[in-house]
């Protein structure tokens, strides 16, 4: 192969070419993306400009090949399984398709790119050799493939961010392939850096179109699996590896601390936020060109270094490692993720989650108790023990019976003066004997959401109907400790007190 970086240029004429006419059929057909507290566009832009990506590469490898700058079956594979990648993102940018079948459609192009036997069966070590993988081969490689793909999209939230890395890690990967002897990755690389470079034209602050959802997650693939295509060769040296990882390790970073982070709050990992490595330096004062070099610098720094491993033989993986520091000092100077407050809320959603169980149960044996009352006064010892138990801090009740004057009932918490959090009015099913009765109820301690989940329960428990079943009163179980009326007492909630509040776990972090 003579001109192995041929394609690049290709690709980045057809993308000059290609790019206007997708922005305007886009618009024209209604395929924008509108601003949101997420967007740092201010006006509605196309959301498919992937479409220009992709056709640029393909044209690009096409008119090279019959140029006669060939292509191995290994990347011809790769190129054909990024296809299915590419079109389930279009469709959601274009319609919707939900993370699921984005996630579906990234896994099975991996499983058939390992079928087709493009897989990274070694990983080859600083110094020379590799560590065989034997088995869990495809599944690494399937996982590597799906991590990537998802990190450049996550990535992708200003303008240049996404096309910038991608320019950066496929020149890695092309520099490294040329100088270890393999044109026809390079030339694949070559492709997708003209294709990015083309499209970065007019994704550049201020943006005109945006990359969406297929273009990120397309050229993710692509990139991780020409990771594998020049690190799998027999022989392959540390850097076919180290390079390309360097030049993608911000966005794999950022993608690990969101999951982190999300998992640590409570939120699905799929849920969008504002909480990424780029919104962090946007809020420092940045502007999105600037955070889209900042980025591109240093990701160019570390991969450089990874590169600069084939011609350090003699201390093996020590620029790969310095080209990782410089990645870390950048999140441990904006990292998103800080320990401690987060930490502090994962604490209290677990004891949030502790007590919507504790809830559940309480809720349960309470309704078999209320069932089996017989009578109105019954029913209010029954009100009392339900309210007690489940943290309220007043019950009023004005009962209207069949016969007799109406009448109030109270029950509060002994030595309770503390404001309520959360009141409520409730018209529950009358007990025998009562035409009417109108509760009003007040927690007043605790967090908002239990104290809500607390008088949710009770409002259940008052106006749930009884079932058919249960219409029979039965008579109390023994139990070897019964109380004078026969039942088992129910233990009181003490950490919903305010002693339990001094303590914590609801203490607001």
């Amino acid at each position: 192969m003579d001109h192995p970086l041929l394609p690049g240029w290709i690709a980045l004429a057809v993308g000059l070419l290609a790019t206007p006419i997708v922005r305007a059929v886009s618009i024209r057909r209604g395929w924008v993306e509108r601003p949101g507290v997420r967007r740092v566009h201010s006006r509605a832009l196309p959301r498919t400009g992937g479409l220009a990506v992709a056709l640029a590469a393909a044209v690009a490898l096409v008119v090279a090949d019959r140029l006669g700058v060939g292509l191995d079956g290994r990347v011809v594979t790769l190129l054909a399984c990024s296809l299915p990648v590419f079109l389930v993102g279009w469709i959601d940018d274009v319609r919707g398709a939900g993370p699921k079948a984005k996630l579906l459609a990234q896994t099975g192009a991996g499983v058939l790119l390992c079928a087709a036997g493009v897989r990274l069966d070694a990983f080859p070590l600083p110094g020379g050799g590799a560590l065989e993988l034997g088995v869990f081969a495809a599944p690494l490689t399937v996982a590597w493939l799906v991590t990537v793909s998802n990190a450049l999209n996550l990535i992708d939230g200003s303008d240049g961010i996404a096309a910038t890395l991608t320019i950066v890690a496929g020149a890695a990967i092309a520099a490294v392939a040329l100088l270890a002897g393999d044109p026809a990755t390079a030339a694949a690389a070559a492709a997708l850096v003209g294709a990015a470079a083309a499209f970065l034209a007019f994704n550049a602050h201020p943006a005109t179109i945006h990359l969406g959802d297929g273009g990120s997650l397309g050229l993710g693939f692509a990139l991780g699996g020409l990771l594998v295509v020049g690190a799998g060769r027999e022989g392959a040296p540390f850097a076919a590896a180290a390079a390309p990882a360097l030049a993608l390790a911000i966005p794999l970073a950022d993608l690990a601390v969101c999951v982190v982070r999300r998992r640590l709050v409570g939120r699905s990992i799929v849920a969008p936020d504002t909480a990424h490595l780029h919104h962090s330096l946007l809020g420092r004062g940045l502007s999105p060109r600037a955070v889209a070099l900042l980025l591109g610098g240093v990701a160019a720094t570390s991969s450089s270094l990874g590169v600069a491993e084939l011609a350090t033989p003699g201390r093996p993986g020590l620029l790969a490692l310095a080209g990782l520091a410089v990645t870390a000092l950048l999140f441990v100077r904006v990292a998103p993720l800080r320990p401690g407050p987060l930490l502090a809320a994962h604490r209290r959603r677990r004891a949030i989650e502790r007590l919507h169980r504790d809830l559940r149960k309480q809720l349960e044996h309470l309704q078999l108790v209320l069932w089996n009352t017989s009578d109105a006064d019954a029913w209010w010892e029954t009100v009392e023990r339900a309210a007690r138990s489940l943290g309220l801090s007043t019950v009023v009740a004005e009962v209207t019976p069949r016969a007799g004057a109406p009448h109030e009932l109270r029950w509060a918490r002994g030595g309770d003066e503390t404001p309520p959090v959360v009141t409520a009015t409730l018209a529950p099913r009358p007990p025998a004997g009562v035409t009417a009765v109108a509760l009003r109820c007040a927690i007043a301690d605790g967090p908002i959401e239990t104290a809500a989940e607390r008088l949710s329960c009770f409002a259940r428990l008052l106006e749930g109907e009884r079932p058919d079943w249960a219409a029979r009163p039965v008579d109390p179980i023994p139990h070897p400790n019964p109380n004078p009326d026969g039942r088992r007492p129910l233990r009181p909630f003490a950490r919903w007190g305010p002693e339990a509040l001094e303590r914590g776990p609801f203490r607001d972090p």
